[in-house]
């Protein structure tokens, strides 16, 4: 199989691969973009304390749906009517880096 670097110095290179190991290059690729957005995230705005924030940008945090946001209730921010608020920012970080 090719690495990721032989196809990113010559990405026509994509059409070398078997569907099956293309299908495997893409899902390695895609479980690196929650932690590395997470890394990026913390570095421009470092985490001082929770704040609220949508369930679409939760969702584009984690690289997850709305709905899949909505199933994961331990990101969630609930009043006590249990409307959703938001997300906690704190726990969608510690989702991401998987120590949540």
């Amino acid at each position: 199989m090719l690495s990721l670097d032989e196809i990113e110095r010559v990405p026509s290179r994509i059409s070398e691969l078997s569907p099956f190991d293309a299908q495997e290059v893409l899902a390695r690729i895609a479980a690196l973009i929650p932690p590395l957005n997470a890394r990026v995230v913390a570095a421009i705005r470092p985490v001082r304390e929770d704040r609220i924030i949508s369930v679409k940008e939760a969702a584009a945090l984690c690289n997850k749906t709305s709905g899949w946001v909505y199933e994961h209730s331990e990101l969630l921010v609930r009043d006590r009517n249990g409307r959703t608020q938001g997300c906690s920012y704190v726990k969608v970080q510690q989702f991401i880096q998987g120590k949540l």
